[in-house]
């Protein structure tokens, strides 16, 4: 894999700006992190696009890390040799990143119908994270030098996140997790431990919300579920919790500054169904773009009066697969 990612060789002591998708999680902030280690701490810098995610800001403040900048529109790509992507292969996922040329775009999702201008490409969905992705490069650079602990704890936190404790993994991931817990010095009991934050009063709500306005609809053949909804915030967090009551695929929306649909589906029925597929038509409804993972995947698109149709798309397509 180290050749296929050959191009960042070049970027070793030069000035390289890293960041990732809007709303960054740990995957796409862990990359940046470790990236920047290895590239020089004085000459790299991570900078989110907008905000990040909750778990991820506690994570960074465990480790002791922080941004170079409050947000992007601090620093100019310009000022910098190489702008390098991670976690994220949309433009409409990039805010004001979205028009600059990248140097690089790395990124473990499924290719989006709406991809960044870039120079190099790593886009491949058979790794489970952009973690792994990395980690894989630095290790094979690096020759089994170990990593700083910190940067270990980031990685190791990365893959277990996105690939839902090894739901979606390869059998190289775990000889990778082993090796970062080892670098880390961290039990995995450990991890999930810094890794499990109870969930806030407006969280909680949310879910219950999405459980309480979902419509289910059954296939003819199969005895397969089909549940949609809408929340006001954490769509994800809701698709998830109708997959564990009992749907066998979940598509659950969102209209805020934009309409988002997050797709969940239980791992033996992701070869039929090919949620990225259905995501990627979804998005382009909602005038945007969509993609993700077998079992785990998204869609988003300025078009906010477009998402009970989106939904409606969603699960017409769903059912039409379950009932092949």
């Amino acid at each position: 894999m180290a050749g296929d990612l050959r191009f960042l060789d070049s970027l070793k002591g030069k000035r390289v700006l890293l960041t990732f998708h809007s709303l960054g999680d740990v995957d796409g902030v862990a990359a940046a992190f470790a990236l920047k280690h290895y590239f020089g701490k004085d000459r790299a810098a991570v900078v989110p696009v907008d905000r990040v995610s909750s778990l991820t800001r506690n994570l960074l403040g465990h480790t002791g890390f922080s941004f170079d900048y409050p947000s992007s529109s601090a620093l100019r790509p310009e000022a910098y040799d190489a702008l390098v992507v991670l976690d994220c292969n949309s433009r409409m996922l990039m805010g004001k990143f979205a028009d600059a040329r990248a140097y690089a775009v790395i990124d473990h999702h499924s290719a989006h119908t709406d991809p960044l201008d870039s120079a190099n490409r790593f886009v491949n969905p058979s790794y489970s994270s952009t973690c792994e992705i990395v980690y894989e490069y630095l290790r094979e650079r690096q020759k089994r030098k170990k990593l700083d602990s910190r940067i270990a704890l980031l990685l190791a936190a990365g893959i277990a996140l996105d690939s839902a404790n090894f739901k979606n993994s390869r059998e190289k991931t775990f000889t990778y997790m082993g090796e970062l817990l080892s670098q880390a010095h961290t039990e995995y009991g450990d991890l999930l431990e810094l890794l499990d934050m109870p969930r806030t009063v407006s969280q909680r709500i949310a879910i219950l919300g999405a459980c309480q306005r979902a419509r289910i609809e059954r296939a003819r053949t199969g005895d397969f579920l089909v549940a949609t909804s809408r929340v006001n915030s954490n769509e994800a967090d809701g698709a998830e919790a109708l997959l564990s009551l009992g749907a066998d695929v979940a598509f659950v929306g969102y209209a805020g500054d934009d309409a988002r649909i997050s797709a969940r589906t239980r791992l033996h029925l992701a070869h039929r169904l090919r949620l990225t597929e259905i995501m990627a038509r979804a998005g382009k409804l909602l005038g945007g773009s969509g993609g993700g993972h077998p079992c785990a995947a998204g869609s988003t698109g300025p078009k906010k009066s477009k998402l009970p149709a989106a939904l409606a798309l969603c699960s017409k397509l769903a059912l039409q697969r379950l009932e092949q």
